[in-house]
Parts: C-alpha cells; sequence; structure tokens
C-alpha cells in the first residue's frame, strides 16, 4: 500500500499468492480485503478472501458457498453489506454441433464460471448465476487447444467483474467472450449483453465502442458522474418521461491475450449506453438475437485513456473513477495495467495527471512484478505493535531509523533519550527530547549528530494534532558504541580547539621549555666555572 505521495505504508508477506487488495465498508466500518490462495489454475485461483480491519488484525475469510473455492477475479462488498464472489467449476459437458470445431471431441471437461451473492452475516447463499446457463462454447473467442481434459478443462468464459448496481441487478465481464452481460437480479435472465458475438448494441461510434477485447473490470455508472463530459439526458417521447435508461460504462480493454492482440496497445473505455427501460422478461436469448442490434440499444464512445508509451497488457487490469473534491468538476481516472507494473491517473479529458512504475520498463510483458489492479481509496491504519528502530552499522553515524508498518497518521517522529530503561530503573520515566524530525517516508532516518544523548533511545510517533499516538521500545545503544560515540566527541572538539590549544597552551608551554633550557644551560655552565 502507498499513499498519495508514492510512499510505502504497509507491506505485508503472505502464506500464498495475494491479489486485489483494497479497502472495503462493511456495516459502517472499513476494512482491507485480498484474495490468497494458489493461482497455479492457468488464469484464476482457488483459495479465500481475507479480512483485516484498520489494525490489520485478522476478522475472518470468506470464501464461495456450495463447496467451491473463491477465484481471484472478484469480492465486492455491496452497500447491504452482501459479497459478490467468483467461482470457477470444472464440469463435464457434451458439446452440441455449435460448439464443435473439426476434431473437437462430443465430450470435453470445462471450466465453468459463476458469480455468488453471500449474506455475510448468517453466511448464506443469496444469488447464484452460471454462465453455463445463458451462454454457450460457440460464443467464445479463446481456443480450446490441448485443453478439454480432467486434467486441463477448457475455459471458454472467464468471468473476471461482477458489479450489483441500484437497481438489484448484476454486470458481468467475461474475457473470452469478450462481452459485459446485465442479469435480472430477481430471476437471473440476461437483460442485455454488450460486445462478443451476441451484442445487442448499435455502435454509434464506427466500432469504437464494441470492438474491445479480453477486457477487465467492467463497472456502471450515473451520467451524473461526469457532470462536466455529460449533459443532462435527453427526453425522447416529449412527454417529460425518458423511454431509455441512460448510463455510462467503464472498463480496461486489454485489447490482448498472450500473443493475440486486437490493436497494438490496451486501453481505458469510457462508455455511453442508452436501452430499454424494463427487465428481461420473459424474452429468451433467441429472441433477443433477433431484435438486436438495433436502435433500441445504442453505444458511443465518451473518453478512450491510452498511455503515452502505448502499453499493451496481455491479462489483468482495471480501470477506477475517482470522484472529484470539487463540486461539478468531472472526476479523474486511474489505470492498472496489471500484467505490467504501471498505474496511471487521467484527467476525464485524457491527459496524464501521474505516471507510476513500480518496476523497470525492462520487466513489462515478462510477468515478474505485475499487479492484478490498483486500486485508490480513503484508509486508516493504526497499527497494535509498536514503531520499530534500529541503527546504522557504521559506528561513526550517530543517526537511528525508524518505521512502523501500516500507520497512515504519523506526521513527526520525536527521539528521546534516558540513562536507563523502564525495565532497569525507576528512572524511566525520566525521558529527555533530543530532537524532531519530518516523517518522510516507510523508513525515516533520524540524526544526532550534534546532540547529546544518553545509553537509551526511543521514538515517539506525533500525529497532525501533535498528539503521540505510539513509541516504540527502548533501545540500548550499547556500551561500546557509547564509548565509540564519546570518543568521537573528544576527538571532534579536539579538531574544532585546536587553534585555541596552540595559541593558549602549547604556545606558552613550549616557551617555558625554551626559558628552562637555557636556564638549565647557563646552570650548567656557572657550575663548570665554580668547580675549575
Amino acid at each position: 500500500m502507498y499513499n498519495d505521495q508514492g510512499e510505502a505504508i504497509w507491506v505485508e508477506e503472505t502464506e500464498g499468492q495475494a491479489y486485489d487488495l483494497k479497502a472495503q465498508e462493511i456495516e459502517g466500518k472499513y476494512y482491507l480485503t485480498y484474495w490468497q490462495g494458489d493461482d497455479r489454475v492457468r488464469g484464476h485461483g482457488s483459495g479465500e478472501w481475507v479480512v483485516l480491519d484498520s489494525s490489520y488484525e485478522e476478522q475472518g475469510r470468506i470464501s464461495a458457498l456450495e463447496g467451491l473455492s473463491a477465484d481471484l477475479h472478484e469480492l465486492a462488498i455491496t452497500k447491504d453489506s452482501t459479497a459478490l464472489i467468483t467461482a470457477y467449476e470444472i464440469r463435464w459437458v457434451e458439446l452440441s454441433d455449435a460448439d464443435k470445431a473439426d476434431g473437437t471431441p462430443g465430450q470435453i471437461y470445462t471450466w465453468d464460471c459463476l458469480f455468488q451473492e453471500i449474506d455475510l452475516a448468517n453466511n448464506t447463499l443469496m444469488f447464484e448465476w452460471r454462465a453455463s446457463d445463458h451462454y454457450s462454447i460457440a460464443d467464445s473467442f479463446h481456443g480450446m487447444g490441448h485443453t478439454g481434459t480432467a486434467d486441463n478443462p477448457f475455459d471458454w468464459f472467464h468471468i473476471n467483474s461482477v458489479q450489483k448496481d441500484k437497481a438489484g441487478n448484476y454486470l458481468v465481464s467475461a474475457r473470452y467472450t469478450h462481452s459485459i452481460t446485465y442479469v435480472d437480479g430477481r430471476t437471473g435472465e440476461i437483460i442485455w449483453i454488450f460486445g462478443g458475438k451476441r451484442n445487442y448494441f448499435e455502435d454509434l461510434s464506427d466500432g469504437l465502442a464494441t470492438d474491445f477485447a479480453w477486457q477487465h473490470d467492467a463497472r456502471l455508472h450515473d451520467v451524473a458522474a461526469f457532470p462536466r463530459i455529460m449533459r443532462q439526458p435527453t427526453y425522447e417521447d416529449g412527454h417529460g418521461r425518458q423511454d431509455r435508461e441512460h448510463q455510462l460504462l467503464t472498463l480496461f480493454d486489454n485489447a490482448a491475450e498472450d500473443f493475440v492482440h486486437s490493436r497494438e496497445y490496451s486501453r481505458g473505455l469510457l462508455l455511453e449506453l442508452k436501452y430499454p427501460i424494463g427487465r428481461a422478461g420473459g424474452l429468451s436469448s433467441q429472441e433477443r438475437r433477433i431484435i438486436s442490434p438495433s436502435q433500441e440499444y445504442t453505444a458511443r464512445l465518451i473518453r478512450s485513456f491510452v498511455h503515452p508509451e502505448n502499453i499493451s497488457s496481455s491479462s489483468q487490469g482495471s480501470m477506477q473513477v475517482l470522484e472529484s473534491p470539487t463540486l461539478g468538476e468531472d472526476p479523474t481516472i486511474l489505470i492498472g495495467y496489471g500484467f505490467n507494473a504501471v498505474w496511471t491517473i487521467f484527467d476525464a479529458n485524457g491527459s496524464v495527471l501521474c505516471d507510476a512504475h513500480f518496476a523497470p520498463e525492462s520487466t513489462w510483458e515478462t510477468g515478474e512484478v505485475q499487479s492484478y489492479r490498483a486500486h485508490q481509496g480513503k484508509w486508516v491504519g493504526r497499527p497494535r505493535g509498536a514503531p520499530k528502530t534500529a541503527l546504522p552499522s557504521n559506528y561513526s553515524e550517530r543517526a537511528v531509523f525508524i518505521s512502523w508498518n501500516g500507520a497512515t497518521e504519523v506526521r513527526q517522529w520525536l527521539l528521546q533519550s534516558a540513562m536507563y530503561s523502564h525495565k532497569r530503573h525507576w528512572l524511566q520515566t525520566i525521558w529527555h527530547n533530543v530532537t524532531i524530525a519530518n516523517w518522510s517516508g516507510f523508513e525515516t532516518r533520524i540524526d544526532f549528530s550534534e546532540r547529546r544523548v544518553f545509553q537509551w533511545l526511543r521514538v515517539a510517533a506525533i500525529d497532525k494534532h501533535g498528539s503521540i499516538i505510539g513509541v516504540s521500545e527502548p533501545m540500548d545503544m550499547g556500551r561500546e558504541r557509547i564509548k565509540h560515540l564519546v570518543r568521537q566527541s573528544i576527538i571532534a572538539a579536539i579538531h574544532t580547539q585546536k587553534l585555541f590549544l596552540l595559541t593558549h597552551v602549547a604556545a606558552p608551554l613550549l616557551a617555558l621549555l625554551i626559558v628552562f633550557a637555557y636556564g638549565m644551560a647557563n646552570l650548567a655552565q656557572l657550575h663548570t666555572l665554580l668547580s675549575a
């Protein structure tokens, strides 16, 4: 986790692979959630979602029900504090004539894709939707190759995002059908399909709105989310009633999968959709095919967000709309490039505001460093543990290093020193302030080269109000280091006062020695004369 200045805030090593870290609200409180498990199943995973509170203590885990494991692609907490989870399940299927290709056997093993809505309060299943109930393998753009066996099932749909909207319906993104599906929240029937072989929508942008491929992270938004770009919805019946739904859709268009590329770069898309009011009702998929695409369903490209270096990400990726703090202004857009270690913030017109690389460009498209999605959000971290301190290995450095993993409220560090620690002497309450330093990153160096310190050190964390919110354990600087520092101080003092010593001590002493030597010489000569 990074702050808004790109400084690391929290780093944690997990037992398995970790995906999709983000802050989510559950029953009025914010928690961190991330997927943890085995991602060696190509393109998805088998695991569970970890839930951490603001002190980074685990509060529970969320998994799929009905004997399934949670997939890594999605955990979305709804406004009702229910959980949307994606899952994959192996199924043995009989192929229809339409599904068969040359040389394809009549029966194969497939990965069926589904999502579940779970009531977190009692861990019960509220809703479930399966791709195989509504789609055919013939709808897929993904080649079967040598898959289709029990050990390597055919992944033909590949669900990768789910959203529940304010109407109670679900938006589903499927990478291998190049489609976004809007699902009735009561019946599970398809309301519409955007993109792919069964697209309902007429493209008003000469194909630029519907030609996305291998996409991720599809989300619906109100038109009011972009107040400057979008005008108010038009009313087409002349009676003050809008005859079609009018919404915005965002998605990350990978335009690539392994070595298959539909364009040279990946992009974020902001799209306008209009479609008839009402639910799918009793219309079958075949009936929907007949009436679409048509002017009842229209799509228009509003903005395309392309990285200046034309980055192409063959897997993963995200697009997040970041609300403007200024009323009436358009939001900014955060694009995460998934397989490539890059995230970029654009303004609503597509200009780059911030571009961050968290690995060298030489790692792009290698898979060495990647992040499934990039998220921005509010988070206050208050770890239970104390800040950690360390001294430099070089005795000549008068400094201390301080870090507090996960703490987001630290603004300054106060270095304190004492003759004794609380574990050894009643003077433990007498801590002397040495110096103060501003928080300057995940690890801050505090120098005290010109300051007097005792054997024991500690560092206090100070928030924006000037209050101490945490104190490190007392640290023994060590007798040898103390001796070394004292010796260094003496040497420094000598060098600083060398002119004074020369003029006020060494010179007079030398003069006395000369006088004494001269006097001794004269005395010896007198003694010789007297003896004669």
